[in-house]
């Protein structure tokens, strides 16, 4: 997975590397002054690492159970923790709609973020800019404006699609959860899930 500076690479025992920029904790290495790392170098989580996800100063792992952790900068909610608090080490994300649902593969943008759960819905979560939250959300989204009038959420929160089929243009129909997902995957700021 390769971020704007940053790489994690897995192995298939569930080991986790990362090299590149170390700034804002992105790497989970939480090693006072060290900014820049040349070489591959293991990363303790202490979990079996499935898939992996690097955003712009962010990143996110899934876990053989299922659980979603996040580290780096979180200034714009993209951690999905609740808080805009920068985490230098992988933390558990049990917040929002994903507290008792498996995660299977994870995506970040350059400030926001994806979940694909078990059972193909798709959770997003973080800075709400030119629409890559796809924000007509179901659940309790967390939702804040901050100063410089965009929205940004730190609660992950299911995503909904509108059938606009079956409505007149400009009105958005009913629609319903966003369900069948198979991939999910996210630009600087735009988000693509597969069905």
């Amino acid at each position: 997975a390769a971020g704007h500076s940053h790489v994690l690479a897995w192995t298939s025992e569930g080991e986790l590397f990362g090299w590149g920029s170390s700034s804002w904790g992105r790497l989970g290495v939480s090693a006072p002054g060290a900014q820049q790392i040349e070489v591959p170098q293991r990363i303790t989580t202490g979990r079996r690492v499935l898939h992996a996800a690097c955003g712009h100063y962010h990143s996110l792992l899934v876990d053989h159970r299922g659980q979603l952790l996040a580290t780096g900068r979180g200034g714009e909610g993209q951690l999905g923790l609740a808080t805009s608090r920068n985490q230098s080490s992988f933390t558990a994300v049990n917040t929002g709609v994903l507290l008792e649902r498996r995660t299977i593969a994870v995506a970040a943008g350059d400030c926001h973020s994806l979940a694909l759960l078990e059972g193909g819905q798709v959770a997003s979560w973080g800075l709400d800019a030119d629409g890559r939250l796809g924000r007509d959300c179901w659940g309790d989204d967390g939702a804040t404006e901050r100063p410089d009038g965009r929205e940004a959420s730190g609660l992950p929160c299911l995503l909904r699609y509108k059938d606009t089929e079956n409505s007149d243009v400009g009105e958005g129909g009913e629609g319903g959860l966003l369900c069948g997902v198979v991939g999910i995957t996210a630009g600087a700021r735009h988000s693509l899930a597969v069905g």
